[in-house]
């Protein structure tokens, strides 16, 4: 019979698409993760994988190798997670992923409170939706729904996103008093300097296709991934952004930025906690989300 730490190996290399990656969620080397493949290939008599300059994808027959044994490998790499959860419920350990401001407005306090080893790594969406997939986090929160990877999504919370100013910048009165209509104000905003979170401009792109409904045709003079980055520019630089209402509340109140036409309706942007259907700290995520009161 095959050696099931070959298989095991095998499935990780085909799922991270890199030895490198593979050799760190197996807590191996990357030498000893090499030898359990070629091992596996001499066994089999056949090529599993090709290698390419970036990364190693499958070949056909490694395709197939994949199909016939996921359920089984993940099978027993479930049962024997479990077995060493319940050795180890009372001191349970996870890694989450958020964006710092998330964690810093809605997270900190918290988070402070549970009885649990936690491990925080900061980041953009983009990023960490990637590290859950490779298995560098075991949860991200505070992110929204994507199709990029089949995680599991389920519900956070809702933000407020609001379009604000630098408090110097001279806003036209029907603009700031919302009598003008969305032409008009699409015109005008087209001409201003944009800050923005992401050069993806998440934000600015639901907030126009709400009130335009087309996706936004600007470009951000400065893209800052920290909302504090993004405060300390606009009032240094005359622009307009568009943030998560929790994220300046601060700087509103003290008169460094303002709203414009605070009688717009507002853009609501859905919040999601995500994780693989797969992951191995199945128990362990289902423990953070119930200490934190979120849905199970």
């Amino acid at each position: 019979m095959i050696n099931f730490e070959w298989y095991r190996t095998f499935k990780t290399i085909y799922e991270c698409n890199s030895i490198s990656e593979a050799a760190k969620l197996l807590h191996m080397t990357q030498p000893g993760v090499s030898k359990h493949l070629a091992a596996l290939e001499s066994r089999i008599g056949k090529k599993l994988f090709i290698r390419t300059a970036r990364k190693i994808l499958p070949t056909e027959f490694g395709k197939f190798l994949y199909t016939q044994i996921y359920s089984s490998v993940s099978g027993l790499e479930k049962a024997e997670a479990t077995f060493n959860k319940k050795g180890n419920e009372h001191c349970p350990s996870i890694v989450i992923g958020c964006q710092y401001e998330f964690f810093k407005s809605k997270l900190l306090d918290l988070i402070s409170s549970l009885d649990m080893y936690i491990t925080v790594k900061f980041g953009i969406n983009e990023n960490l939706k990637n590290a859950l997939e490779i298995g560098q986090i075991h949860l991200l929160i505070g992110t929204y729904r994507y199709n990029t990877y089949p995680h599991i999504f389920s519900p956070l919370t809702t933000e407020k996103l609001v379009l604000i100013a630098s408090n110097d910048l001279e806003v036209p009165e029907v603009i700031q008093n919302n009598q003008a209509g969305p032409k008009a104000l699409e015109s005008w905003l087209k001409e201003q300097n944009w800050f923005a979170f992401d050069n993806e401009l998440p934000f600015i792109r639901m907030f126009w296709e709400h009130h335009f409904k087309k996706r936004p045709p600007i470009k951000a003079k400065i893209v800052f991934s920290c909302f504090d980055g993004i405060m300390q520019i606009m009032q240094k630089t005359k622009g307009v952004c568009i943030l998560p209402y929790h994220s300046f509340a601060n700087e509103l109140k003290d008169q460094k930025v303002k709203l414009i036409s605070p009688s717009l309706e507002t853009t609501n942007n859905k919040l999601f906690c995500a994780h693989k259907s797969t992951s191995e700290n199945l128990y362990e995520i289902r423990l953070f989300k119930e200490r934190m009161g979120l849905e199970l």
